[in-house]
C-alpha cells in the first residue's frame, strides 16, 4: 500500500516541481526584467508585483519540499516493510523524507535558505539513491530472465 501511495505522491510532486520551475524560471525572471526596465514612477508598483511572485515561489518551494518528503517517506516505508531489500534502505529514505518535510515547513517562515534539515535530507537522499542503484544493478545481474542474464 505505501508503494501505491508513493506512486501517486510522485505524480503530485512532479507537478509541484514543474509549477515551481515555471514561477522561478520564467515568471519571476520576466517580473524582475520588467521592474528593471520600468520608469521611475512605476518602479514601486512593479517591484511589489515581483515581490508577490517571489512569495509565491516560497510557497511552491515549501509545497514541493513537503511533497518530496512525503514521497520518500512512503517509498521508504514500502522498502522497510518489504523483503526485497534490506530494511535500513527504507528507513534511510524515510529519514531523508522526514528531513525534507521539516525543511519544507521552515521555508514559508524563513524564505529560501540552507538549513540543517535540508543538508541532512540531501546527504541521506544521495546515499540512499547510490546504494539502491548499486543494489538493483547487482540484483539484476543475478536474477533469471533479466536483460543481463538473457543474452
Amino acid at each position: 500500500m505505501p508503494a501505491r501511495l508513493g506512486l501517486a505522491a510522485v505524480v503530485v510532486t512532479a507537478a509541484a516541481i514543474t509549477m515551481l520551475q515555471a514561477v522561478d524560471g520564467v515568471t519571476l525572471k520576466w517580473a524582475v526584467d520588467t521592474w528593471a526596465a520600468a520608469p521611475a514612477d512605476r518602479q514601486e508598483t512593479v517591484f511589489a508585483a515581483a515581490q508577490a511572485l517571489r512569495w509565491t515561489e516560497y510557497s511552491l518551494q515549501s509545497y514541493a519540499n513537503v511533497l518530496l518528503g512525503l514521497t520518500l517517506v512512503l517509498y521508504g516505508l514500502a522498502l522497510a516493510l518489504g523483503t526485497a531489500y534490506p530494511r535500513w534502505t527504507g528507513w534511510s529514505a524515510a529519514a531523508s523524507g522526514t528531513a525534507w518535510i521539516v525543511h519544507g515547513l521552515m521555508v514559508p517562515y524563513l524564505g529560501l535558505f540552507e538549513s540543517i534539515p535540508r543538508g541532512v535530507a540531501l546527504v541521506l537522499l544521495y546515499l540512499w539513491a547510490f546504494i539502491m542503484a548499486f543494489r538493483m544493478w547487482r540484483r539484476a545481474g543475478r536474477e533469471p530472465g533479466t536483460a543481463s542474464s538473457a543474452g
